[in-house]
């Protein structure tokens, strides 16, 4: 009976006593296994993941397939805003059929990571994540599907998923334990996204630095992550891109100086860069063949990177959000921050 309840129902009531029942043996492992597998691919619920995940060395093949799909769903973070339901993640699932076969449960993350639906992405980039605190050399295999999965801005709204941001944070947990491979990965994969989408992408570095853990980053990834930030000033992703690198870059100066120190000869390079003149003169000329509101449009955007330039020459000289981190790299250089006489202007 029970059985039948978590096989043909996928009653999730039925799933935690079939699986206590197989612990004691009075319902045979094999059986539990597959009612378990049939729950979790119709309806995925935590206990269906729970039952899968002690008895996934009893699936067949066919099985786990049709059970990673749940299991993949189980593993997001279902946070439901407006009403204020929120169901924790539930990895173990995803975790145990990975244990089973590696190869397979990679390749269906990342198929899933290219679902159109963005609920589907969100939840297959949490799973991927989850596989890359594992083993974040499994970034060569999930890095760029979970690159092509960013399609743009998420949209931000409590109750939206956000696979944008899933993808990063996942691709921030490798960048943690394989920092030049993952930085690799999101070079090559940023040409193939709208602005937009690079826009989310950058922030994979800014994940480095969880709020709600407190563990260092290790100094591998700091020193790629100040050497990715550097090659953003450019501007090469946006203006917007290049703002937001230089605050990361100066928040890294500040928390890790001794690492983020070896970049100084390339960060006097980009202070330099965002030193000299504009290709085109400031002042627009009305004329030529081009259309007049293209012609607007084109000096606003010059304005715009123009400021944008200003802005980051001026921060990464010694502005007001320069300073905090002067000390820190002071002290990485042998300098006794006191006896620094600072003679510039506050700007």
């Amino acid at each position: 009976m029970v059985v039948d309840l978590a096989d043909s129902l996928a009653d999730p009531t039925a799933c935690t006593i079939l699986r206590l029942l197989a612990r004691t043996g009075q319902v045979t492992r094999r059986a539990a296994a597959a009612a378990g597998a049939h729950a979790l691919a119709r309806i995925a619920s935590p206990e269906a993941g729970r039952l899968v995940a002690e008895l996934a060395g009893e699936l067949h093949d066919d099985e786990a397939a049709r059970a990673l799909t749940g299991a993949i769903v189980v593993a997001g973070d279902d946070d439901d805003g407006f009403i204020g339901i929120r169901r924790p993640a539930e990895p173990a699932s995803l975790l145990a059929l990975a244990a089973r076969d590696l190869v397979a449960v990679t390749t269906g993350v990342a198929a899933a990571l290219g679902d159109a639906a963005d609920q589907h992405r969100a939840d297959a980039a949490e799973a991927a994540r989850y596989l890359l605190i594992s083993d974040p050399a499994r970034v060569i295999a999930l890095g760029p599907a979970l690159v092509a999965s960013i399609r743009g801005a998420d949209e931000g709204y409590a109750g939206t998923p956000s696979p944008g941001a899933c993808a990063a944070r996942a691709l921030a947990e490798a960048w943690r334990g394989e920092p030049q491979t993952t930085a690799a990965i999101v070079e090559a994969g940023a040409a193939a996204l709208p602005e937009q989408g690079r826009d989310v992408l950058a922030g994979v570095v800014r994940f480095l630095r969880q709020w709600n853990d407190d563990t260092p980053v290790p100094a591998p990834a700091v020193r790629e992550a100040a050497a990715f930030l550097l090659r953003r000033l450019d501007g090469g992703w946006g203006g917007r891109v290049a703002d937001e690198a230089t605050d990361e870059l100066l928040a890294f100066a500040t928390d890790y100086p001794a690492d983020v120190l070896p970049s100084g000869d390339a960060l006097l390079a980009a202070l330099l860069a965002a030193c000299q003149p504009p290709p085109t003169p400031s002042l627009y000329v009305p004329g030529g063949d081009a259309k007049p509101a293209d012609e607007y449009l084109r000096a606003l955007e010059q304005m715009n990177e123009r400021a944008g330039r200003h802005r980051r020459r001026r921060d990464l000289a010694g502005g007001r959000a320069a300073r905090p981190a002067r000390p820190g790299l002071d002290r990485a250089q042998g300098v006794d921050p006191a006896q620094r006489v600072d003679r510039r202007p506050e700007p």
